[in-house]
């Protein structure tokens, strides 16, 4: 995503980016190739964690948002409940209390 790498690079010096994704393409069966899953990385002045579709729920969605301790979400797209719709509704609730 060309605008998302844009923002980061014009703003990372003052900012702390996070960029969760999925670990494939929508449609793919199989993740991508020489890719470390389900960890935070360094990568172009952000941290970027693939998330592997196995470990994906709003359970372990809550824990991410609770580590990070987010003050802004950018959610890029609306077609997946899991990208969009629990972390809005988890950020927008603060239901991030991990027990």
């Amino acid at each position: 995503m060309k605008s998302i790498a844009n923002l980061i690079d014009l703003l990372h010096e003052d900012y702390d980016f996070y960029v969760l994704t999925g670990d494939r393409d929508l449609g793919d069966t199989q993740p991508y190739p020489s890719i470390e899953l389900d960890r935070w990385m360094d990568l172009k002045g952000c941290k970027v964690r693939y998330w592997s579709n196995s470990n994906q729920g709003l359970s372990a969605l809550k824990e991410i948002i609770n580590e990070l301790k987010v003050d802004v979400l950018y959610v890029n797209g609306v077609y997946s409940k899991v990208f969009s719709f629990y972390p809005v509704w988890l950020f927008r609730s603060r239901a991030i209390d991990v027990k």
